[in-house]
C-alpha cells in the first residue's frame, strides 16, 4: 500500500471487497476520521465486521481519503480470536454488512461495484465453509444466502446461482452428519 490521496469515488472503489487489498481499506483501524463524520453515522452494536457496515458510509460523507504506506500499526493474531475461530452465526454478519454495502452501490448508481460486491459476499460466504461451526444452524445459513442468490438470479450470474446452491447443500449434509 502506497501513500496516496484518493477521491470519494477512487475510495469506494478501493473497498469493493473483490480486490486483494480491499482489507486495508476497509478496517477501522487503520485511518483517522474527522469527527463531523459521525455526527450521523455509528458502527453497529453488537454485530462483527462492524467495519464493514460502515466505511463505505463514512468515506461517502468525505471530501477525500487519505491513505499512508507506512506500517503503523501491528496485527497480532492470538487462537481464539475472531480471526481464527470458527464461524458461527454471529460471524455471518459479515454477509449482511457486504449486502449494505451492495444496496448502496446501486444506491449511488455505482451498478459495476454492486455486482462486483455481489460476488465478494458470495466468495465471502464460500470462504468460510471450511471454517463454519459444526453448531451453525443450517437454515439460518439458509437464510443468509437468500438474498445473495436472490440478487444475483436478478443479475443472472448462474455460476454464483450454482456455488450458493452447493454450499448450502453442503450446509444440509454437515447437519444430517452431525445428528448420526
Amino acid at each position: 500500500i502506497t501513500t496516496e490521496v484518493l477521491s470519494r469515488m477512487q475510495a469506494l472503489e478501493k473497498i469493493n471487497s473483490y480486490r486483494s487489498d480491499s482489507f486495508f481499506y476497509v478496517t477501522a483501524w487503520n485511518k483517522l476520521y474527522k469527527r463531523e463524520l459521525f455526527a450521523n453515522a455509528r458502527f453497529m452494536k453488537g454485530k462483527l465486521h462492524e467495519d464493514e457496515f460502515i466505511v463505505h458510509h463514512l468515506i461517502n460523507m468525505a471530501d477525500s481519503v487519505a491513505t499512508v504506506g507506512d506500517i503503523l500499526y501491528y496485527y497480532v493474531q492470538r487462537s481464539g480470536s475472531i480471526m481464527n475461530s470458527k464461524v458461527t452465526e454471529k460471524s455471518l454478519d459479515i454477509v449482511e454488512a457486504m449486502l449494505d454495502r451492495y444496496a448502496f452501490y446501486q444506491s449511488i448508481h455505482r451498478k459495476d461495484l454492486a455486482v462486483t460486491q455481489l460476488r465478494a459476499t458470495m466468495w465471502s460466504i464460500i470462504s468460510r465453509l471450511d471454517r463454519m461451526d459444526s453448531g451453525v444452524n443450517p437454515e439460518y445459513v439458509k437464510r443468509t444466502v437468500k438474498p445473495v442468490k436472490k440478487a444475483m438470479l436478478q443479475k443472472l450470474d448462474l455460476r454464483v446461482i450454482y456455488l450458493l446452491k452447493a454450499w448450502v447443500g453442503y450446509c444440509h449434509r454437515r447437519k444430517k452428519e452431525q445428528k448420526i
